[in-house]
């Protein structure tokens, strides 16, 4: 009986979000600076660009699959933007709206 407590102790411990947890879950950058970005995991960053997407080409994605390649391609494009010191001014969420429309998504 000891055990069944300390299991469901522990089980307490870990984040819901981490229990079944997709890939496109979690993402927490959405108003990010430049800084809080390029800190943060490829995960989170890939769940933003995963929201972004969805957003942006809203209606013309249609499988998850597609999602996550629109994703990854968004993550990187932000990514290479943030990498320039020019970037250092502008939002995570202003670079990824500049990588949608370089890349034709509006």
């Amino acid at each position: 009986m000891r055990r069944f407590y300390f299991l469901i102790a522990m089980t307490a411990l870990v984040p819901a979000s981490a229990i079944g947890a997709e890939w496109y879950d979690g993402g927490t950058l959405h108003r990010s600076t430049i800084r809080e970005w390029t800190l943060a995991t490829p995960q989170n960053r890939l769940a933003t660009a995963a929201d972004w997407s969805a957003s942006i080409l809203e209606g013309r994605i249609r499988t998850k699959r597609e999602l996550h390649e629109r994703a990854v391609q968004l993550r990187a494009c932000v990514d290479e933007a943030s990498a320039g010191g020019a970037a250092a001014t502008s939002t995570a969420a202003e670079l990824a709206a500049a990588c949608a429309v370089s890349m034709g998504w509006r």
